[in-house]
């Protein structure tokens, strides 16, 4: 018996060695040999990134290449990036001290934050893991470790990101690392890096290719990398300037606004997002439109519409488009059980914003989590309480925008809001209308309603320029001027 015990320990022991020492083997393999040089790479990159597209989940495809020289700790980038708008370059440049940018497009470097810096291990391990797996070296003490199919795990948490390194118990190589942190809009949102294809230069073993999937795998990019040779010094490719200093993130203050418009309606202007919020009292109930950005603004714009209209219960939320601008704070809404009013092909968008997790900064749906209610538009919708009317019309592709546009118009006052598609200058003369005003206009034309007065979201204030309130007039003469160019 006493034999057995022993060798069940011994067993013990030599796992608990081999997962100590796994990720010990991975760095011997992948960073040991870049100390006290560099490894020139060359990578291609599809890189997509979400943007303010048509239709939910819909990407900007980017094509990057370029050239990396990097050790254990530095990195060096110096590449070029190509999308059907544009052609930019962008250096970057990573030491143990700080980090410096000069951004696709920009004449100056970023004015890089902390968190960037402090971030660095894990978003720059798209390219190489070599960085990221050397700083789970140093801090091996603090890695929680654990198991997964055909791997060892160890996670740490890096700045506020929660990163695991599922390294080969075959081959100790690192096969694959994530890191998940908080998103206002989408949650605990997850990136995977998936190594694959491994060579070898010199002595270093390298992954060939990378697969990555992110938004909790809603977006996919690849990276192709081939190895160039080792060098003993790199030429910096930027100069750090007297007085330059990574700073800290700026968390943007509130500032909030209420202006009246009539018994009826309200407007809450959200300068700290440039955006404005429409609320409309009913003899019962209220209706929201437009929520930017995150949980925050929208417990804000709630609480603000307790002020204006003190026990009526907000009954509908809707959105105009489905940018984040609009419906990013769609969450509160649900929270205090408001229809969500939407087209049919937003409500899967609208589920998986609803239900994302958000336990890494809990908002009060997730807290208390409550169901999503939909009342689904078609092509108009009428909000009443028998005496007070609104009319919600869907003009969609018309919009030259977004696949879901709506707009809301008030018959009594002969008003219409819509969230962003003209440009009226404040200063100067009328210029021909663009296709999002043109597509307004020929939009609303086509319903045949009768509009005094018209009224834009965003932005707020004069920051950019912009009548954010004009008449019908004014929009149809951009529309019929001579001029025909259309950009």
């Amino acid at each position: 018996m006493k034999a057995l015990l022993t060798a069940a320990l011994a067993i013990i022991l030599c796992s608990n060695v081999f997962a100590k020492d796994n990720l010990q083997a991975c760095w011997e393999q992948q960073v040991k040999p870049l100390e006290g040089q560099y490894l020139n790479l060359h990578f291609h990159e599809t890189d997509r990134q979400l943007w303010h597209l048509f239709q939910p989940w819909q990407t900007m495809l980017n094509n990057v290449h370029g050239d990396i020289s990097m050790s254990e700790t530095a990195f060096f980038k110096n590449d070029t990036l190509s999308n059907i708008y544009f052609t930019n370059y962008s250096k970057t440049q990573l030491d143990s001290k700080e980090l410096l940018l000069l951004d696709y497009g920009d004449k100056d470097l970023y004015v890089v934050t902390k968190d960037m810096f402090a971030n660095a291990p894990y978003e720059l391990a798209r390219y190489s893991p070599a960085i990221l797996i050397n700083y789970f070296h140093v801090h091996a003490g603090d890695a929680k470790k654990g198991k997964s199919k055909g791997a060892i795990t160890y996670t740490l948490t890096i700045n506020k990101a929660i990163v695991t390194l599922y390294i080969s118990k075959k081959s100790s190589l690192l096969l694959h690392a994530s890191a998940t942190v908080f998103d206002e809009l989408y949650g605990n949102m997850t990136t995977n890096y998936y190594y694959n294809n491994y060579g070898v230069a010199n002595v270093l073993s390298y992954p060939q290719s990378v697969f990555i999937d992110k938004v909790n795998v809603h977006v996919f990019d690849t990276v192709r990398i081939s190895a160039v040779g080792f060098v003993r010094t790199v030429t910096p490719l930027l100069t750090h300037p007297e007085g330059y200093l990574m700073v800290d993130e700026k968390v943007k203050q509130p500032d909030i606004s209420v202006t009246k418009y009539d018994d009826h309606i309200h407007f809450i202007d959200m300068k700290h997002t440039n955006g404005k919020t429409l609320v409309v009292e009913f003899k019962d109930f209220i209706l929201v439109a437009e929520a930017p950005l995150n949980s925050a603004n929208g417990e804000l714009i709630i609480n603000e519409v307790r002020k204006i209209a003190p026990g009526k219960p907000i009954r509908y939320f809707v959105f105009g488009h489905y940018h984040p601008d609009y419906n990013g704070g769609m969450r509160p809404f649900v929270h205090v059980g408001a229809k969500i009013i939407s087209t049919k092909e937003d409500v899967p968008y609208l589920h998986y914003l609803a239900t994302a997790s958000h336990s890494m900064q809990p908002d009060s749906l997730e807290l208390e989590p409550r169901p999503l209610q939909i009342d689904e538009l078609d092509t108009f919708k009428t909000i009443t309480d028998g005496s007070y009317t609104m009319n919600i019309y869907f003009i969609g592709k018309k919009s030259e925008h977004t696949n879901d546009y709506k707009v809301y118009y008030f018959p009594e006052e002969k008003m219409l809001f819509e969230d962003d598609l003209v440009g009226i200058s404040l200063k100067g003369p009328l210029k021909k209308a663009g296709k999002r005003q043109a597509g307004l206009y020929n939009a609303l034309k086509a319903l045949n309603i009768e509009i005094d007065a018209m009224i834009q979201g965003w932005p707020v204030g004069d920051s950019y320029g912009m009548k954010t309130e004009f008449s019908w007039n004014e929009l149809e003469e951009t529309v019929n001027m001579k001029d025909t160019k259309i950009k």
